[in-house]
């Protein structure tokens, strides 16, 4: 993913990449665990999941690897920045200043 946007932008799409795994893991935690619990049965007076349930899940899972998998063709797989030469970034033969913290 970070070949896919310019060197600048490359912060935005670490974080929009981070919330999309995060709604992500959400989404799939909420459908497995409403899955799980709707096909329950008795064991030793407990509710446990069936085999039935623990199938779905997985088919649900074996249904979205490919989604994700045609997602992730979807990107480009080369950056086009402004401010590279040759693939290598220019720099300005001037030597960044670094702030100075007080009371450290």
């Amino acid at each position: 993913m970070m070949r896919a946007v310019p060197v600048a932008e490359t912060g935005a799409a670490n974080g929009l990449n981070t919330l999309m795994r995060s709604i992500g893991q959400a989404f799939c935690g909420a459908a497995v665990a409403a899955v799980l619990a709707n096909m329950t049965f008795l064991a030793a007076g407990r509710p446990a999941p069936t085999l039935g349930a623990c199938r779905l899940v997985f088919l649900i899972a074996g249904g979205a690897a490919p989604l994700a998998l045609a997602v992730t063709l979807c990107l480009p797989g080369h950056r086009a920045d402004a401010g590279t030469v040759g693939g290598k970034r220019r720099r300005s033969g001037r030597a960044r200043a670094m702030p100075i913290q007080g009371g450290a």
